[in-house]
């Protein structure tokens, strides 16, 4: 906060209505999360509807302005140097998408099946804008506004489903906090896999935070500990197989890689990843047994229907049976929830001839009609690029993902880039991107416009800037 005082502080007029603006653009780009296309041009019949209706159109309307703006800019004041990064790689994506839309005869081209599209471009046209008037450094900013809003929206999940806590332990596990069916402002509410990876970026930032303490501040370290410990037991609780892969990749490397201020690598190890598993482990056993004591010693009791009666027994004997350590890790002919299936089908009846692949969701549109048990999205960012986006896509992800781990390699091994290595907003913005990186391999994740590719478009940006010294490696 001192630091962004200090920017004020320190910025012109101009340069302050320009930081407004982009932090105004930003929150509409993130208050889209979430809203479903029906919402589009659609007033709706009551406040939640209107609210909805501004929550969609207006970064829509932003994105579309903030194209018209670029390339007056790029061909009229021919600003165009420097450009060839990862931004420009996912304009080209984005591009072949369009294309791969408008050559699909059998998909008719609305605001419904485009949405994301042009609210993924006037995402990065927003980075574009740093680039042009070297404002970089900004994106830093961006970030910690992305995380506060994750923060704020996990206080949320935690504050609404605090009641039901000792219900989900009992069952060891915090799986079923979010059911189908369960709606948010009239539109779906995120799944389990979508809560925890919230849970998780928010403690990757405590951890990167924690791990960059001055050893002195042993008050401050503990209290931070404390709290990343609780949520990396919430964390665990969830049994989100795909969130603990990603997350625990990232800890690995950051633990064991990198110098830490507190602390040997080794008990950072057991404090930040092992101790949160056995909490909740420990927790689960002993809130098991009380929970099922007040159930059996009260309300089986007590005078109820016998509808209700029977559906407590139920309940508790479905308690009673079921083992102490819930672990989703460990269920047999369940290993990818169906991922390896849907994989094989889209890839099999994919149409070779299709160069540019079936547009912007094109997973929705090979899997509508077939596997609605597990939902119609690839599940892996490569099917999704290949799908969407054609060979070229593809092409284009390999060419992303090796310019990252290039820049990755050499921040690490080039003693030039020590500082960098060491800083706390590098570490911040590698563990997001191992992050979600792993989580392509079983999310669509950073392949279309969501939480995903708007936290790992930041994260990238930066360290790219960062390699390019274009961004100081201070926390601002």
């Amino acid at each position: 906060m001192l630091h962004i005082i200090k920017l004020i502080k320190n910025s012109s007029l101009k340069e302050l209505y320009f930081f407004l603006f982009l932090i105004a653009y930003w929150f509409l780009i993130w208050s889209s999360i979430g809203v479903e296309y029906n919402s589009i041009l659609h007033f709706g019949y009551n406040t939640t509807g209107h609210i909805n209706f501004f929550r969609i159109n207006t970064p829509l309307l932003l994105s579309i302005i903030s194209c018209i703006f670029i390339f007056f800019k790029i061909f009229k004041i021919k600003k165009i140097e420097n450009y060839f990064n990862i931004i420009f790689l996912f304009y080209l994506y984005f591009f072949f998408q369009l294309i791969g839309l408008f050559l699909n005869k059998d998909i008719e081209i609305t605001l419904g099946n485009t949405f994301l599209l042009i609210l993924g471009i006037g995402t990065i046209n927003i980075f574009l804008y740093l680039k042009i008037y070297n404002y970089e450094n900004f994106s830093k900013v961006l970030l910690y506004v992305s995380l506060v809003f994750c923060a704020i929206f996990v206080f949320f999940i935690f504050i609404s489903n605090i009641n039901k806590m000792s219900e989900h332990l009992a069952y060891s596990t915090f799986y079923s906090i979010s059911l189908p069916g369960d709606r948010l402002l009239d539109h779906a509410y995120p799944r389990t896999t979508g809560l925890s990876r919230l849970f998780a970026v928010v403690n990757i930032f405590l951890i990167a935070f924690y791990l960059k303490i001055n050893p002195n501040k042993k008050k401050l370290a503990f209290f931070i500990l404390i709290i990343t410990t609780l949520f990396g037991t919430i964390i665990w609780g969830f049994q989100s197989r795909g969130t603990i892969i990603c997350y625990f990749s990232a800890l690995l490397i950051i633990i064991f890689l990198f110098k830490n201020e507190n602390k040997p690598k080794f008990l950072n190890f057991v404090l930040i990843i092992i101790l949160p598993i056995l909490i909740f482990n420990g927790s689960s056993t002993i809130v098991k047994k009380l929970y099922f004591k007040y159930k059996y010693d009260i309300d089986i009791n007590t005078d109820l229907p016998e509808n209700k009666r029977i559906e407590l027994e139920k309940k508790i004997q479905q308690i009673e049976n079921k083992p102490i350590y819930s672990n989703r890790f460990m269920k047999k002919n369940n290993i990818s929830s169906g991922r390896v299936e849907i994989w094989q089908y889209v890839i099999s009846n994919y149409d070779k001839k299709k160069i540019f692949g079936y547009g912007v969701q094109g997973d929705r549109f090979l899997l509508g009609k077939k596997y609605k048990t597990y939902g119609n999205n690839s599940s892996n960012v490569f099917v999704y690029f290949f799908v969407s986006g054609g060979y070229l896509s593809i092409f284009i992800l390999i060419l992303i993902i090796l310019r990252i781990l290039i820049i990755l390699l050499k921040i690490y091994f080039q003693s030039r880039h020590e500082e960098i290595k060491e800083s706390f907003i590098f570490k911040l913005c590698l563990m997001l991107t191992i992050f979600f990186l792993v989580r392509g391999l079983v999310e669509n994740s950073y392949g279309l416009f969501s939480i995903d590719f708007l936290l790992f478009i930041t994260s990238i940006f930066i360290i790219e800037n960062l390699f390019n010294k274009s961004i100081r490696n201070t926390i601002y």
